[in-house]
């Protein structure tokens, strides 16, 4: 991912409405050591990705819950990665090389600080849907950094530069399915009456309402069950997956009815429990 957000930042570098100074200079990656030769000698902007980090204030310890066929899926949110480089501009050679790299540096420094995050229309390959858009920071001090001893391992002299922090999210592909139980059959002994057994359902479904041409799921929806005959014996709501579960429910033929604000109500037809999976399930008109 990290070669991929190199190339974002070229792309941004190279876009059409920045300075032309920008789009005709080399853009490179390497270390800028004291064997580095930028590839466009006339104009050349170095990034040099020196630190790669986890951002802890942006970190997200609760998972993703997406419903699934089965049940939901949790999934474990993105790393929140702090990507650091360090910005620098060189030309080899020339009259007024420096007053020309320093004006290099400042018009770089004035383009990525019109990003406040980096736009979409940027991104290169894994870069694309990224589920948040990366923020930057231009020219924040690094503490952690000491300056001296930088550039002395780099075996240069120092130079005008400035630091780049782009924020990515970083996927980990974690997840776990979650079964969500649709029956469940108990037998229990009567109170006083040890020598007869009663046995209840648990049963559960979803609410979906149409969205275009498919099902989505509905939460907050009323949901009732009801004897054939039309005698409301318990009711309750969805979650936020659109699911509901009515409790010690005896075997027979029952209907189901479900209703949202805005919907006409739906009525199921006869169904019996314990049943299939299917029949506990009410899609909305």
């Amino acid at each position: 991912m990290f070669h991929d957000l190199d190339t974002t930042l070229e792309n941004v570098l190279n876009d059409a409405a920045a300075p032309a100074e920008l789009r005709n200079a080399g853009v490179s990656f390497e270390t800028p050591d004291s064997l580095y030769k930028p590839q466009n000698p006339d104009s050349a902007i170095n990034l040099f990705l020196y630190e790669v980090k986890e951002n802890r204030k942006l970190r997200n310890p609760e998972p993703i819950t997406e419903p699934s066929a089965l049940g939901f899926t949790k999934r474990q949110p993105p790393l929140r990665v702090d990507c650091s480089y360090l910005v620098t501009t060189w030309k080899e050679t020339g009259a007024n090389r420096i007053q020309k790299e320093h004006q290099l540096l400042g018009q770089a420094f004035f383009w990525l600080s019109r990003f406040p995050s980096i736009p979409a229309n940027f991104f290169f390959g894994s870069m694309v849907g990224q589920p948040f858009p990366p923020p930057t920071m231009v020219a924040q001090w690094d503490v952690a950094k000491n300056q001296g001893e930088f550039w002395n391992s780099l075996g240069i002299p120092p130079r005008p530069y400035f630091n780049l922090i782009v924020t990515i999210a970083m996927d980990l592909k974690k997840s776990s399915l979650e079964y969500v139980v649709t029956s469940s059959i108990t037998n229990y002994q009567q109170t006083g009456k040890l020598d007869s057994a009663e046995t209840c359902v648990q049963l559960g479904g979803h609410v979906f309402k149409q969205a275009g041409n498919t099902s989505v799921e509905s939460p907050d929806a009323w949901v009732g069950l009801e004897t054939v005959g039309g005698l409301l014996l318990q009711s309750t709501k969805t979650n936020e997956l659109g699911r509901y579960i009515f409790e010690m429910v005896r075997p027979g033929q029952y209907k189901l009815k479900a209703r949202v604000i805005g919907l006409p109500e739906k009525e199921t037809p006869p169904i019996n429990v314990p049943g299939a999976t299917s029949d506990y399930d009410v899609t909305l008109p």
